[in-house]
């Protein structure tokens, strides 16, 4: 592990360096696509989370077709990706058919997921020149954070068990923390499990690095342990929940007064990072 670590720091600066740009036009901000993807933007800046799946398991929200199309096509206002980043293999957050063409759509982007992820997409394609940018982390709960500069943005990722317990235990879940350009900081947490125990494994890492915005999926809000594990380890951070089931559509504001926290539930909404829920 600590050996493909030293390769991935290598990869980046040679291959990722001044790929990205480090203008910043506007406030930094977070968009709500579905499900756990969102796309963080500021300016010309922009990088998404879990944006290419198409299942819906019965329950979580699709990207919409139309979203999804200007993902692929670099159309507005979805244009000018820097990165991609996919927290693990579940079809809720990653399908190979989308983010097949989407790398092959967007080649100068890159893409950052589990080692699972870049497996599921190599027994899809067998052309390795469609897959050079998709830099794959085969990390396990306890291996220290992979790091590496692409760019403008500082990027760290670390293995927490996904949510279930043993059934999903052989799951590569990744936190991805993206730093960009100094002006925002934010933490994609997948489907991860309130477990302090592993969360305080990553504890100097987490103290180390300063979030501005968090997506925890809403069942961190649900309970005491979530909270104090929020509250611990991320208290200067504004945390915008994420993974919230279609039926919260219905009465969002009921949903968030009862975890009594802030929720993206509508595709389309957006929140200022750094500003608080509005």
């Amino acid at each position: 592990m600590r050996q493909r670590n030293i390769l991935l720091q290598h990869f980046s600066a040679i291959v990722l360096a001044g790929a990205l740009s480090a203008a910043w036009g506007h406030d930094p901000q977070a968009r709500y696509l579905g499900n756990a993807g969102v796309m963080v933007s500021a300016g010309s800046e922009k990088i998404v989370f879990d944006a290419f799946f198409d299942v819906d398991y019965g329950q979580y929200l699709l990207v919409a077709p139309e979203t999804r199309a200007a993902l692929i096509a670099d159309q507005p206002p979805y244009d000018g990706l820097a990165a991609a980043f996919v927290s693990h293999v579940h079809g809720d957050h990653f399908s190979t058919a989308p983010m097949l063409a989407f790398v092959a759509a967007n080649p100068k982007v890159r893409v950052f997921a589990p080692q699972q992820v870049v497996d599921a997409l190599r027994r899809e394609s067998d052309d390795p020149a469609l897959l050079s940018h998709v830099v794959g982390f085969d990390l396990e709960p306890g291996d220290e954070p992979a790091r590496l500069r692409a760019g403008s943005m500082d990027i760290a990722a670390v293995a927490i068990p996904h949510a279930g317990g043993q059934r999903n235990a052989d799951i590569q879940n990744l936190f991805f923390a993206v730093r960009i350009a100094d002006r925002a900081s934010v933490l994609h947490m997948g489907d991860a499990g309130p477990d302090p125990n592993e969360f305080e494994r990553q504890r100097a890492f987490f103290e180390a690095w300063r979030f501005d915005l968090i997506f925890p999926p809403y069942w961190f809000f649900a309970d005491e342990t979530g909270r104090f594990l929020l509250a611990r380890f991320f208290a200067t951070a504004q945390p915008v929940g994420v993974h919230v089931p279609e039926r919260a559509g219905a009465d969002p504001t009921g949903w968030r007064r009862a975890l009594d926290a802030d929720l993206f539930i509508e595709p389309g909404e957006t929140r200022l990072i750094g500003q608080g829920a509005p």
